[in-house]
Parts: C-alpha cells; structure tokens; sequence
C-alpha cells in the first residue's frame, strides 16, 4: 500500500502519521512507515507513507480486502488536524475449480459376486475454499446396485491446494461379466463463497472382464452290462458350466459311437438354453441295442459338450466316454427224434432229425452236431 499524504493547510505539521481506521483483512493488519520527510512538512509538501499485507484465503474466499486511512500531524498550535478518510478496495477474483481422478481396487473381474472398491481423489485445484465437496456417478454402465459414494469429514470444507479421498463399493453381477466389465464416470462438485457451484471434468474407470468360457460333461448309463439284442441303453449327459460367463444354446454332440443300430439322438430340457456359471443340466439319449453290438463286445459312446458365450469362440467340453460292454453267453440245446417210434424188420431206415436251438446271446457260426 502507499499513503500520498499532502500538507493543504498553510502552517508546517510535525511528525505526521496514517492512521488505518478500518481494514478487513483477516490476517496481520499492515504497520504503515512513514519516511524521514514526514517529520516536518511544510504546506503544499507531500510524502508517501507505506505498508504491506499478505492476503490470507478467508480475504479471498470473502471477495477481497477493505481498507481506509486518515493522515494526521502536529500543528504548531492547537488541536492536530485529521485528513479526510481514504478507502482502496482490493478484490478477489474468485476462481472455483476442482479435479476428481476415479481408480479401483482391481484392474479386472473375475467372476459375478466380486467386489470393486473405488477411489476418487478429489482436489480443490481452484483459489477459494469449498464446503460441501461431494462427488456423483454420471454414468454407470454395472448392473447391479449402483454403487454410493461417501466422502470423509475433510470435504467438508476444502482449502485451495487441498484434496480428500471419497469412495464407493460395487458388488459384480453376472451380466456384468457377460457384457464385459463395468464402465464408471464421477464428478465432483463443491460449494464456493459466492457465484456457481464448479463442477470438476469427469473421471472414467473401466473394470473390464476376463471372459473364461468353460464346459465340463460327465456322460453316463442306466446299465453297466448289455445282455441281449432288443435291450435299451438310457444315458444320461451331465453339462456343467464351468468358466465365469453364461452359455446359451448348450448342446452335446455324439463324437465316437461303436454301435450299428440307429446312433443315439441327444435332447437337453429348457436349462440348456441359457446356462450360468456354476449350473448343470442333463441332457439324454437312448440306443437301442443289436445283435451285432452283442457280438462285438458292447457298446462305445463319447460326448462332448458345448455353448455359446457372450463373445468369443464356443467352448468344447473335454471328451466324456462311457464304455457298455456284452457279457456274451454263447449255449445251445438239441433235440434229436427219429420218424418212426419202433423198429419192425431188417433193412427199415430210421430218418433222425436233430433240432438245434441257439439259447444264447450271440450269434454261433459252423454249428455243427
């Protein structure tokens, strides 16, 4: 500051001062000096007193700093004369500003039920201080409870240069995995002393999936052992989703089948159609049993399962096979008779006849009496 004070009286003042009679600054109010020449000025002489003061941030979160002097002197007689007040306003030019940078815990899902715990570093990067620093979710793309921020008792008021860590928690839901991660866009906002509530830039963290699709099928029989052509064989396919991402479309194909009959057709219920992580469904076939599977041993059946993911190649399950063998039982039984039931004179011919049965299970080749 400077103080221009001028003697406009017509007798020499001695020791002349400034007084500051009203000042609003919050911090150390300034010392005025004046130089040698306010000792004794004569009429019409001027000297400049000054002073300094450093602003604090309650003068500029309050607009500015107010300040007035008077100038006054010893006369060579009587009462001191007081200059008229001189008043300088110094304004703030307020600038409201922050920044918010968004992070999470993890830099990938996983699996549905994880829980991500976000960050946002908000700073008061402006020159006044903000009460009431909060931050909002503007976009989300998760499809679970969107998560809540909650901010800690420093953004109550924050300073100019300041910062305080707010954070939220989200619980990952399946479709979130299956559409491949989870998008989130923050601001933050506070309250200035006076004007518009700033609003920071957006913050945005992708959390994206890693999509392990997975099958696993089990393939089993209602019996362990073939006994005869004719018989039926039900088997049974258990799919198991075993990746992080739901399957649609599940189906099992028949890869190696050693039987001659009519080939096994698979059918899966309703399930298959869409598939979580962790879910089963059993899918069934039937087969009808021939002879010719009887003598070759039995039956050989592998599987493999199979879904569509949200993206990417379907999966196929490792090879399931489930061996049906023939217990073969080869018998026969023969029944001889003969055309006549007694024999009369010499020379008769008995014609004999000899039925042979096959009482077995497989068939017999060069049967012979």
């Amino acid at each position: 500051y400077s103080f221009v004070v001028t003697n406009t009286g017509n007798v020499t003042l001695t020791d002349v001062s400034v007084d500051e009679t009203a000042f609003t600054g919050t911090g150390t109010a300034p010392v005025v000096t004046c130089p040698a020449g306010a000792a004794t000025m004569l009429p019409g002489a001027a000297v400049t007193c000054t002073a300094s003061y450093v602003v604090t941030q309650a003068d500029l979160d309050s607009g500015g700093v107010s300040n007035t002097a008077t100038a006054t002197g010893t006369p060579p007689s009587g009462e001191p004369p007081v200059s008229p007040p001189s008043t300088i306003e110094v304004p703030a030019v307020p600038a409201p500003a922050l920044t918010v940078v968004k992070s999470a815990d993890t830099t990938e899902i996983s699996s549905a039920g994880q829980t991500i715990a976000y960050s946002f570093l908000v700073s008061n990067t402006g020159n006044v201080t903000l009460t009431d620093v909060s931050v909002a979710e503007t976009a989300f793309t998760g499809t679970g409870t969107a998560p809540v921020v909650t901010c800690p008792a420093g953004a109550a008021s924050l300073a100019p240069g300041a910062d305080v860590t707010c954070t939220a928690s989200y619980v990952v839901t399946q479709a979130d995995v299956d559409s491949g991660g989870v998008s989130n866009t923050a601001t933050a906002t506070g309250t200035p002393p006076s004007g518009e509530p700033p609003v920071s830039p957006p913050s945005t963290t992708e959390v994206p999936a890693e999509r392990a699709p997975a099958l696993t099928v089990v393939k089993s029989a209602d019996t362990t052992e073939i006994t005869s052509a004719g018989q039926t064989i039900e088997y049974s396919f258990l799919v198991s989703n075993t990746g992080n991402v739901t399957l649609t479309d599940v189906s099992v194909a028949e890869t190696a089948f050693t039987g001659t009959g009519t080939a096994p057709v698979v059918t899966c219920p309703a399930g298959a159609a869409s598939l979580a992580p962790g879910a089963d469904v059993t899918c069934t076939a039937s087969y009808v049993v021939t002879q010719a599977d009887v003598d070759s041993g039995g039956v050989s059946n592998t599987a493999t399962a199979t879904g569509t993911p949200p993206s990417g190649e379907p999966p196929v399950s490792p090879p399931s096979t489930i061996e049906v063998p023939a217990e073969p039982a080869p018998a026969l039984t023969v029944v001889k008779s003969a055309d006549t039931t007694e024999i009369s004179s010499a020379g008769q011919t008995i014609a004999y006849s000899f039925l042979v049965s096959n009482t077995g299970n497989v068939t017999l080749t060069d049967v012979s009496v």
